[in-house]
């Protein structure tokens, strides 16, 4: 009898835990705000619509509009994480699932960054948008996105696609934070050329992170590029930081 005595004491105390643990990540939730963003896009391309915060594999969520003058607004929702993990989990139930989808953590966001003054490595994220871009969808249904970055061929380079070459310039990004981090510090260190030659260059990323409960903005910029004898390139320096998220992003373009 004394055990079932202990058998049912532990069981409410982990229903109980887990109750508090939900009610504790709604509590936070609740006292966060949403974000919005506004702005011109310096090339129309002819695309205008409605935009979709939420990223790939799952159901679109519009909660913006790019204007045929070229004139934008998005708002992001204050609840953005309890979306996005709704949104996996409807994902993640369905036939047609082929991957699982679960929050990011601070560390896996930012892995190079391990050995540095971390703070909360595993505090999750929710990204807004698909690859730092916001999908826009005509009424067609034609697709294009709204990114802001200072050009095309740096997203590109960023997002990893194939023949894209290191440039200069930066773009910004916008996490859901569930929990604070902060990364604070430089790495220096030596990586070879991918072109087979055997060189070494030096990189050096700062971070400057102070990453708050909610909506943040984040602003990546390569600053310079090595190169060897062969011609080829790479980052050579590289800076993260927090943005006020009330300062204005100027940057903002379609792209394909």
């Amino acid at each position: 009898m004394k055990k079932l005595y202990v058998v049912t004491a532990i069981l409410i105390l982990f229903i109980s835990c887990k109750s508090s643990t939900e009610h504790s990540h709604a509590e936070k939730e609740d006292k966060t705000e949403s974000l919005t963003l506004s702005g011109s896009v310096t090339n129309q391309k002819g695309i205008a619509g409605r935009i979709n915060v939420l990223g790939y594999f799952v159901d679109p969520i519009y909660t913006g509009d790019l204007e045929p003058g070229g004139k934008f607004k998005i708002v992001l929702p204050k609840d953005f994480g309890k979306l996005t993990q709704e949104a996996f989990a409807d994902y993640n139930r369905s036939e047609e699932a082929q991957y699982e989808l679960n929050l990011s953590t601070a560390i896996e966001t930012f892995p190079d960054a391990g050995d540095l003054n971390f703070v909360n490595k595993q505090a999750r994220l929710a990204f807004a948008g698909k690859y730092y871009r916001f999908e826009v969808v005509d009424p067609s249904g034609n697709l294009a996105y709204l990114s802001p970055a200072s050009s095309q061929d740096f997203l590109e380079f960023v997002i990893g696609k194939p023949d894209a070459s290191p440039l200069t310039g930066h773009h910004y990004y916008f996490i859901y934070a569930l929990e604070a981090f902060s990364i604070k510090g430089t790495d220096t260190y030596l990586s070879l050329y991918e072109d087979g030659s055997e060189e070494s260059y030096k990189r050096t990323d700062e971070y400057q992170l102070d990453i708050q409960l909610g909506w943040n903005i984040i602003k990546y910029e390569v600053m310079e590029l090595s190169e060897n004898n062969l011609g080829s390139q790479n980052v050579g320096k590289s800076k993260t930081i927090s943005v006020d998220p009330t300062q204005e992003i100027i940057n903002w373009q379609v792209t394909d």
